[in-house]
């Protein structure tokens, strides 16, 4: 069932409530021709939707959509005064049952132009909003039935060494993985070694600083042989 068709078979039950075992008819509302002695109805229709305020939803569920449908309410019986009490005691039911969280009854009176618009001379009526809702469906979410496996590059182990002029080693310079934040410094013999930098594709560029200057080196990502970064501490 629609949200409007809902909202239609709630104004017609709360109407129905109210009035006992009068009944509660779709349409516009209409002049009892004189001495017509017709069965009393209350007639409902339709006048329009309102914005209402948006509900926030969840990641895994939508917010449902909510809307205020306006219906005006007339009574139809055999004359004039039989119809004003009819709607009395519509009204009078509606304010001592109290409010209700989903309907509002409104007492203003319906404007002149909407009258002309629906084809009736105006008239005694009611005018009451209904909260219409739409819940949009849930997505399905499959269960996990197997651990967690993180996809993609992969990590590798690097290790190498750093020397300067005549290939003698440097000791405590700092090598840097760039990209990663991962940094360590070199031992007396000059190595250094990282337990786990990327694999790539892309090649893996290390940087050395050594007595205030920066030298840097792209190393393949899939080589396993140590690397051996020289650095000329000579060079002007």
């Amino acid at each position: 069932m629609g949200m409007l068709s809902d909202a239609d078979d709630r104004v017609r039950d709360w109407l129905g409530n109210l009035a006992d075992d009068v009944p509660v008819v779709a349409g516009l509302p209409q002049d009892a021709a004189p001495g017509d002695g017709g069965e009393p109805a209350l007639a409902v229709h339709l006048l329009g939707l309102e914005p209402a305020h948006r509900l926030s939803g969840e990641a895994h569920r939508p917010a449902p959509v909510v809307a205020r449908a306006c219906y005006l309410v007339t009574a139809r019986a055999g004359d004039e005064r039989a119809a004003l009490e009819l709607l009395d005691r519509v009204l009078t039911a509606a304010l001592d049952a109290g409010a209700s969280p989903d309907i509002d009854l409104d007492l203003a009176p319906l404007p002149l132009e909407a009258w002309q618009a629906l084809g009736a001379r105006p008239r005694a009526a009611l005018t009451v909003r209904v909260t219409a809702r739409h819940a949009p469906p849930v997505p399905e979410i499959g269960l996990v039935r197997e651990p967690l496996r993180v996809v993609g590059p992969g990590l590798r182990p690097l290790r190498g060494r750093v020397l300067g002029n005549g290939d003698l080693p440097l000791p405590g310079v700092e090598v840097i993985v760039a990209g990663t934040g991962a940094a360590t410094r070199t031992s007396a013999s000059g190595h250094f070694s990282f337990a786990a930098v990327p694999a790539g594709p892309d090649p893996i560029r290390l940087a050395v600083r050594a007595k205030g200057r920066t030298f840097t080196a792209d190393v393949e990502p899939t080589g396993d042989e140590p690397v051996v970064m020289h650095c000329d501490l000579l060079e002007a």
